[in-house]
């Protein structure tokens, strides 16, 4: 470990293993990282397809990634669990911290058995379950949740859930806000125009209420209708969502104000999107956080969002941008209409208000603060 004398006395740093799988995909850990490593001595691990990182970062680059070749698949896999088994063994860390993993079975399995070779094992809980959940994947969720010291959530509504769902659980968890995407945007939008512009934005999913927003589309007022227009763009992998929304949009006739892209974002068109959009639109149906809410915050762009828990949350109590009833198409409809019916003035101050939130709550610097106020607690238990 790293010691420093201190006026006569030895000062141990704190020594942390963070295990991170699903870079360059997901830049979180990274962005944490970065904050956090004035705090502890952290040790980031990732994919061996991860391109250099930030020298200030300790970084190995040993875990698996994937390849078009099956054999070769699995032998860099198990090299992978192995090159994992050998850092803890020999690392000497006080605290593994789980993020994202490639398997939890196996990778998971593997930090749990290598627990007596350091002191905590804590996990990020991103999502308590996946969404399209499969019994075993519950199985495989409580076998690595009943063996940690402790977990990080971005929210209480995780929190609750992840008790919820598995009541056995005796570890503590702690609330560390995810952060935005970058610096703060704060763009200054013309509202007074006879055009707005609504995106839905992210990977496409049933739970994210495509359809509520095109029914929603079709209860508009004409004059309403006529000044706005609605992008829903991102992923689709039929394995996660088969539902034909090109022909749900032509069926219910909403085709003059709807551009419906099923593909993958390129960063700049996304900044594009966001940069240019009046409000973001998220009619969840259910959510634990949403990666996409995040980054409407990162632009400062005003949002509409269903009064599911997390977002209630995360608007804190609709005090930053407009409810609308969870599942309820009219609600939503009228909520637009509100929308749109705001003075500039109204739309600026909302935007001047995710600006205030995310500086108090959405900084790296304050989840690093607060991820390593839990480390210690952790530690001490």
């Amino acid at each position: 470990k790293q010691n420093f004398l201190l006026i006569g006395y030895k000062v141990s740093i704190m020594k942390v293993l963070m295990c991170e799988s699903q870079m360059p995909e997901n830049w979180y850990s990274f962005d944490l990282s970065k904050e956090l490593n004035q705090y502890v001595d952290l040790t980031l691990l990732c994919k061996r397809d991860v391109p250099p990182l930030d020298p200030k970062i300790k970084s190995k680059h040993i875990l698996y990634h994937k390849s078009t070749n099956k054999v070769f698949s699995a032998l860099v896999f198990l090299k992978s669990l192995f090159l994992i088994w050998k850092e803890i063994r020999f690392g000497d860390y006080d605290i593994v911290h789980l993020q994202l993993m490639k398997s939890l079975k196996y990778e998971g399995g593997l930090y749990v058995l290598c627990k007596r070779h350091y002191k905590k094992l804590i996990m990020t809980v991103h999502n308590v379950l996946p969404h399209e959940v499969r019994e075993k994947d519950r199985q495989e969720h409580f076998n690595i949740y009943s063996n940690c010291d402790g977990f990080i959530v971005h929210n209480r509504v995780t929190e609750q859930h992840l008790y919820a769902e598995f009541p056995e659980l005796n570890a503590k968890s702690y609330v560390c806000p995810h952060a935005i995407y970058g610096d703060v945007k704060h763009i200054s939008r013309a509202y007074d125009k006879d055009k707005f512009e609504f995106i839905l934005f992210g990977q496409i999913r049933p739970y994210k209420g495509i359809d509520v927003l095109l029914n929603a589309i079709t209860e508009l007022p004409m004059d309403v209708r006529k000044k706005v227009h609605f992008t829903i763009a991102g992923q689709q992998h039929p394995k996660q969502d088969s539902t034909d929304y090109k022909k749900m949009i032509e069926d219910l006739k909403v085709s003059d104000c709807v551009l419906y892209k099923p593909e993958r974002i390129s960063d700049e068109e996304m900044d594009s999107m966001f940069r240019n959009a009046d409000a973001a639109i998220f009619p969840y149906k259910e959510i634990y956080g949403s990666g996409a809410l995040l980054m409407a915050y990162t632009y400062c762009l005003p949002t509409i969002v269903s009064n599911v828990p997390a977002f209630m949350e995360e608007t804190e109590e609709g005090k930053i941008g407009l409810l609308f009833e969870n599942l309820n198409s009219k609600s939503l409809a009228d909520t637009i209409v509100k929308y749109v019916n705001l003075s500039p003035a109204e739309k600026s101050k909302i935007e001047d208000d995710i600006y205030e939130l995310v500086n108090r709550k959405y900084t790296w610097a304050a989840s690093a603060k607060l991820t390593y106020e839990a480390y210690k607690q952790i530690l001490n238990e």
